[in-house]
């Protein structure tokens, strides 16, 4: 799943910086590099029926550069995503199973052809179930989202043994702030385009 086709520049990097903007009645994110330098701008509209999600160039909104597009209104199995880059081709599909993401969150990402090339999931499944038992208690459940939730990409090898390319995780402040890591996919295995489509998915997607 590596990158093809004209692609911008900024998107060369192994670790994105994501900072969600609050109180907004659209879901706003900008997106750094490790110097603070902004790379992107990211917006999904609020709106009934299909949300789907632009990357811009920067907050002007003139120059979209990548696409996540929601497939279905109705989700009652599967939530499907569509990844498509500036000039509306495929780059990937993004594919979770809402009943079993009831236990344990978890992502598929599928090459244009649906084919599986990588798959994300929650870091600790103990603090998975232990945040949806908070979650169930009155007023507790107001500090589950205290719980971080992180993420790691896991891909198969050459031997197909299943390793760890990357991460997702939430930092310690009080706002919505996240770091995109896949420095472990030194092989390029995963476009990186398709990896912030997916990072940006683990927080509005999920509800976090």
């Amino acid at each position: 799943m590596a990158n093809a086709g004209r692609t911008s520049s900024k998107f060369e990097r192994d670790k994105f910086l994501l900072n969600q903007r609050r109180f907004s009645i659209k879901e706003k994110y900008y997106v750094y590099d490790e110097e603070g330098t902004e790379l992107f701008y990211v917006e999904r509209p609020f709106q009934w029926g299909r949300r789907n999600i632009t990357v811009f160039e920067d907050d002007s909104k003139s120059v979209p550069v990548l696409f996540i597009n929601q497939d279905q209104f109705w989700e009652m199995v599967h939530r499907e995503y569509t990844v498509l880059d500036a000039e509306g081709q495929v780059v990937a599909r993004l594919s979770r199973n809402n009943f079993s993401s009831l236990f344990r969150r978890g992502w598929r990402i599928m090459n244009p052809g649906g084919g599986s090339e990588v798959r994300v999931r929650e870091q600790s499944m103990f603090s998975s179930i232990l945040r949806r038992i908070v979650n169930l208690i009155p007023l507790v459940g107001l500090f589950g989202g205290v719980l971080r939730t992180n993420f790691e990409f896991l891909a198969q090898d050459s031997a197909g043994s299943e390793r760890r390319i990357g991460t997702f995780n939430r930092r310690f402040t009080i706002s919505d702030k996240y770091v995109l890591d896949i420095s472990e996919d030194s092989g390029q295995r995963l476009d990186r385009r398709v990896a912030l489509a997916v990072g940006v998915l683990l927080d509005t997607a999920e509800k976090r």
